[in-house]
């Protein structure tokens, strides 16, 4: 975070609370977010061979970030060399809106940014600095034996609950709870 906030304007903040608390760095917004943890069990009836199909469609995620292991097969006829590409089609939206399969080392760390920091700190960068943005992605999954599943497990971190969404006298918290 101490990269990405050195190429912010420093004169406003990222985030206020309605009671004018300032989050003035990323860090001050990421050391008071709320994690949420993930882990998902993904299954799919059919034959193994076949097709995969949409599992999730092209979304991007409302958090500042998420953190996550691919995937992994597990059960009965899974294999040590099962990848997350044997079993799943991991895409990501270009900028031009070209769709392109991520292939991912299976002792890997994905650190994918979300909506909420594209918002929060694409307005504060200095001109001519680094752009981040919210990977739209979809999930493709392939058909599991009987007894098979894809493992997931990720780690998100939201904007804190008590920060103003920007132009706008909700609070973060207040939008997620009414999104529920």
């Amino acid at each position: 975070t101490t990269t990405l906030t050195s190429m912010l304007e420093t004169d406003v903040p990222l985030l206020t609370t309605p009671s004018g608390y300032a989050f003035s760095t990323l860090t001050d917004v990421v050391d008071a977010a709320e994690q949420l943890e993930h882990f998902h069990a993904y299954s799919k009836s059919s034959s193994p061979t076949g097709p995969a199909t949409s599992t999730l469609d092209l979304h991007t995620d409302q958090g500042l970030f998420i953190a996550f292991a691919p995937g992994m097969l597990v059960g009965s006829g899974a294999s040590a060399s099962s990848t997350s590409t044997d079993m799943a089609d991991f895409t990501i939206a270009l900028p031009d809106k070209t769709e392109v399969n991520v292939v991912f080392d299976e002792d890997s760390l994905v650190i994918m940014l979300g909506q909420a920091m594209e918002n929060v700190v694409v307005s504060r960068l200095r001109d001519g600095s680094f752009r981040p943005r919210a990977a739209p992605h979809a999930l493709r999954m392939k058909p599991t034996a009987t007894g098979e599943a894809r493992l997931w497990y990720g780690r998100m971190v939201l904007p804190p609950s008590t920060a103003l969404v920007d132009n706008s006298n909700q609070t973060y918290g207040e939008a997620r709870d009414a999104a529920m």
